[in-house]
């Protein structure tokens, strides 16, 4: 699951990317390449670098909680809500839109999902019924 919310946050880059052309281009009534926002507003240029920079890094962080939980590392999913939860804020909020938010939402899934499923036991007690004559 967290495999997917990690992918989910690489792709949010080119759709809120489409989406944000689409919008100016709406706008200005013509065609308006990724050049010409760049060169739009001081503010609007770093905003997109910022912001798929964090969709990156969030992408990473779903993909190093995902290798943790699958080596059965449970006490990382308090930090896979918390992660979940901030980019599913950042997305909705600044860069990301709902397929950012998609993968926040699937690691709050994955880090309640594996907050419920109790850790591995460490060793087993064996036990043997009394011989009897």
């Amino acid at each position: 699951m967290l495999i997917a919310a990690a992918v989910f946050h690489v792709l949010s880059i080119p759709v809120a990317l489409l989406f944000l052309i689409t919008y100016a281009s709406s706008i200005a009534g013509r065609s308006i390449s990724l050049e010409e926002m760049f060169a739009l507003g001081q503010g609007l240029g770093a905003l997109i670098l910022f912001g798929s920079l964090i969709q990156v890094v969030l992408a990473a962080i779903a993909g190093i909680g995902a290798e943790l939980l699958l080596k059965r590392r449970t006490r990382v999913s308090m930090q896979m809500i918390a992660a979940g939860a901030a980019s599913l804020a950042f997305s909705l909020v600044v860069f990301g839109g709902f397929m950012g938010g998609i993968g926040g939402a699937l690691s709050i899934t994955a880090g309640v999902m594996a907050l419920a499923e109790p850790p591995p036991p460490m060793w087993f007690p064996t036990y043997r019924p009394p011989m009897w004559p």
